[in-house]
């Protein structure tokens, strides 16, 4: 009985462990947004100057902040790389899959910044109303965890990408203090 109730702590420790692991959070300090990436040792970093979380999501883990003065909105989410091991095999992924759902979506494009792969697209008119909305989709991999970072913007013109690209090249990883 002894080594009974001594195996379910271990594994009780096991599975406390493992969901304590796989746990997220954002968090503001100074002039930094802080993600705790899940199940790794890592956060990840982006300027906060202007943005305000709008949604957290611990459990999912998903994060989406905007900023109203340059119109940016950015939106992270976090999965297991099942389907993809690398930024660009992540970014090929997601950005077929983006196309067959939408075909309305117009103007692909993949590339890279620095060693980030991206794909982005623009929406098509709704019932007639052109929002001109820009998407980019960034993709990182880090640990066997995949971070998709959603980039979108209302009225976009070709000047507005500056925005995009400065702020893929902003995001840092650290190790979790």
């Amino acid at each position: 009985m002894k080594n009974c109730r001594t195996s379910l702590l271990v594994i009780l420790s096991a599975v406390l462990a493992a969901c304590a692991s796989a746990t997220s959070s954002i968090e503001k300090q100074g002039p930094v947004y802080r993600i705790v990436v899940p199940s790794t040792g890592q956060v990840l970093e982006f300027p906060s100057e202007g943005f305000k979380v709008e949604m957290a999501d611990n459990s999912r883990p998903y994060y989406y902040v905007t900023n109203a003065k340059i119109g940016l909105n950015l939106s992270f989410n976090f999965e297991p790389a099942r389907n993809c091991t690398t930024s660009e095999s992540c970014r090929d992924y997601f950005a077929n899959k983006l196309k067959s759902s939408y075909p309305n979506k117009k103007d692909w494009q993949t590339s890279r910044i620095g060693d980030v792969f991206v794909s982005e697209n623009m929406d098509g008119p709704v019932d007639g109303f052109n929002l001109r909305q820009q998407h980019m989709n960034a993709h990182f991999v880090k640990d066997g965890v995949w971070i998709d970072v959603h980039m979108s913007k209302v009225n976009y013109r070709q000047t507005d990408r500056e925005l995009f690209v400065n702020q893929v090249r902003a995001i840092r990883f650290r190790p979790k203090s």
